[in-house]
């Protein structure tokens, strides 16, 4: 009889991980047959299925990077607004400062990466509070977004940079999708694959643990601030990209 519970017990303990893990997954499956048994002329097509992968690709890539603070145990308040301002000065480079598109989306990806440092000296050396801290930056980037953007923010954009997003290079599938998947892919590889990844997950576990075990935490949250920066500044570009001027 004790090992009839116990067996329960292991059984339900399995059941409650594969939830944690994969339950998100579970319910878009389940939402997907929903909606293709409903309407199954519209939801299930190519079109839509490429205008859903379109649309999400951008939220996407800003949430993988947003995933790297949660994994550390911190949370970043801050990637839509650096997001947003990225996507300003990007436009901003090219039609107010001429520079190339290369080196406008380079700048903004360092700049995006720097303000994601920013926060993680601000947590792991400052000693704010995540929250607290990525809030305040989020809000002052506000501020800076409005006083730089006094220039027109959606004259002067060259073609080549709006069809970055806009533009379909394979099987007609959108150019944000490949992105989206690209920064996936690389993102999880990093996570489950590599020797940073696992020091993120022993930090996320039992920071104590991973400090005692010769881990330079500070490091690994930097990097995952840093991350959560880069995501953000991808997004931004890909936005503007796509709006064709400065979110």
């Amino acid at each position: 009889r004790a090992e009839t519970g116990r067996r329960t017990t292991d059984w339900r303990r399995a059941g409650l991980v594969f939830l944690s893990r994969y339950g998100t997954i579970f319910g878009l499956l389940l939402m997907f047959v929903f909606f293709s048994i409903m309407a199954p002329n519209t939801f299930f097509s190519r079109a839509n299925f490429l205008n859903i992968l379109s649309q999400a690709s951008l939220t996407a890539i800003i949430a993988a990077g947003l995933t790297y603070t949660l994994v550390v145990g911190e949370f970043d308040l801050s990637v839509g607004f650096v997001a947003s301002f990225i996507g300003l000065i990007v436009v901003g480079f090219m039609s107010y400062q001429g520079l190339p598109i290369w080196l406008s989306i380079v700048a903004a990806l360092a700049v995006g990466i720097g303000l994601g440092l920013i926060n993680g000296t601000l947590v792991t050396k400052v000693r704010i509070n995540a929250v607290i801290s990525t809030l305040g930056v989020g809000t002052m980037l506000t501020g800076i977004g409005f006083s730089y953007s006094a220039f027109p923010i959606a004259s002067g954009i060259p073609r080549a940079f709006t069809n970055i997003a806009l533009g379909r290079v394979l099987f007609g599938i959108p150019n944000p999708v490949f992105f989206m998947a690209g920064i996936l892919v690389v993102l999880w590889v990093i996570l489950n694959r590599t020797d940073i990844g696992q020091k993120m997950q022993a930090v996320g576990a039992n920071i104590e643990a991973a400090r005692l075990s010769g881990i330079r935490v500070d490091r690994i949250k930097m990097f995952a601030f840093g991350t959560a920066g880069l995501c953000a500044a991808i997004t931004g570009s890909l936005l503007s990209s796509l709006l064709g001027s400065g979110t």
